[in-house]
């Protein structure tokens, strides 16, 4: 009976879980809003309009409640509270009224978010009843600029361009001062997951203006780079100030590789053991590997074997182990891929099979020879074969020795 009530419980925990999924899956695409964000530099006493659009994406009637909240609420005048929109409206656009004051204690970025939110409105009553309907918002940053010269690196670009073995980096500088910077140029450091230095470029150089933009760019030659995750620190000097800035990136979208396949101890009917070499030639730690072997002939499918999970260190070589029941599987040539899986990355290798009585020829396409498994044959030259007639021998010989030694007594 307990385990009765376990299960019940768990499949009303399940429905539930099912039901907000669908509930809540149409929602997100309904209702939309554009731009996303609006960005002003500060000025004394601005006073300004800014216009967005709310999308009907479903084509459905709609009630919305729209409401400001952040830092800059007390600076936005929304022209309605709520807003109806019906079936045959694509989008509306509407305005709120920015109104900033003299001045900002606080130099740097200040926001406020616009939100649309949808409601229900209860029939019979003016109060607006807010459920667990979607929202969509636009945001509003004012940048109030810094005294003197302040620098900040919004994002570093990076782009691999892996046919040229070059790495580009770019560095955006905004300056969020009130004066001009002359110079601005930066040192790219690049480093391995453990902070361990690999090298460093300097970018070119340029000036950046008061409130105004620049970008920084610098190249690196990647043909010595092992695959893996590597960070990047840009150290931005300009005129006697500095500024650090990061990121990472990867060299290579997949870090395991094939290296070998063998089957040891096979005979047709039974379960062949598969083992699989793999090497991890990037400078991280992967969890959880596996990979899946599938075979088929002529379109049909006959294996789909799994091997168990497998963690490696860094440049890390080791043997993936699976099993195959090859009861009912035919002596013949077959086809197949070499599914490697980690995260969520996966790679594929073509398979190509040739399975007998007493022997699988496996082989990887592209990367290994075949990997034989086969009974050997009497004259085949076996060394177990070749001791156990030296030991009949020797022994014939002892036998023969002791017999006439007794008879010369």
């Amino acid at each position: 009976m307990k385990i009765i009530k376990v299960l019940l419980k768990m499949k009303i925990k399940l429905f539930a879980v099912i039901a907000m999924i669908l509930l809540l899956a149409p929602l997100s695409y309904s209702l939309g809003v554009t731009p996303g964000r609006t960005t002003l530099n500060f000025e004394p006493n601005l006073e300004t309009d800014v216009k967005f659009k709310v999308l009907n994406n479903e084509h459905k009637n709609l009630s919305l409640a729209i409401y400001a909240r952040g830092i800059l609420k007390d600076y936005v005048e929304l022209p309605f509270e709520e807003l109806e929109m019906n079936p045959d409206e694509d989008s509306k656009e509407i305005y709120y009224k920015v109104k900033l004051p003299n001045e900002f204690e606080e130099p740097g970025l200040h926001e406020a978010e616009i939100l649309i939110r949808e409601v229900t409105i209860a029939k019979g009553e003016k109060e607006i009843v807010i459920g667990t309907m979607q929202e969509v918002i636009t945001q509003l940053h004012v940048y109030v600029p810094y005294p003197g010269k302040y620098v900040i690196v919004t994002k570093i670009g990076i782009v691999e361009r892996k046919a040229e073995n070059e790495i580009l980096f770019f560095i955006p500088l905004v300056n969020f001062g009130e004066e001009d910077v002359q110079s601005a140029k930066a040192e790219i450091i690049l480093e391995d997951m453990y902070k361990n230095t690999i090298a460093s470029v300097q970018t070119d150089e340029k000036p950046v203006s008061a409130k105004g933009r620049a970008e920084l760019s610098a190249s690196f030659n990647s043909s010595k780079l092992s695959a893996g995750i590597y960070r990047i620190v840009a150290k931005v000097n300009y005129d006697g100030f500095t500024t650090i800035a990061e990121n990472s990136f990867y060299t290579s979208d997949f870090l395991l590789i094939p290296l070998d396949i063998s089957i040891r101890d096979f005979t047709l009917g039974e379960i062949a053991r598969l083992n699989l070499l793999i090497e991890n030639v990037g400078n991280i730690d992967i969890k959880d590997a596996y990979s899946l072997m599938l075979f088929d002939k002529k379109g049909e499918s006959i294996a789909n074997i799994k091997s168990m999970p497998v963690d490696f260190k860094p440049f890390e070589k080791k043997e993936m182990l699976s099993y195959w029941d090859t009861q009912g599987i035919k002596a013949d040539e077959y086809t197949g891929k070499l599914i490697l899986k980690y995260e969520d990355k996966t790679d594929e290798k073509m398979l190509r099979a040739s399975v007998g009585k007493n022997f699988i020829k496996a082989e990887i396409i592209g990367i290994t020879g075949y990997a034989i498994q086969e009974e050997p044959s009497p004259s085949s030259g076996s060394p177990v074969l070749f001791l156990t007639i030296l030991l009949v021998i020797a022994n014939a010989g002892w036998f023969v020795f002791y017999k006439m030694s007794r008879r010369k007594k």
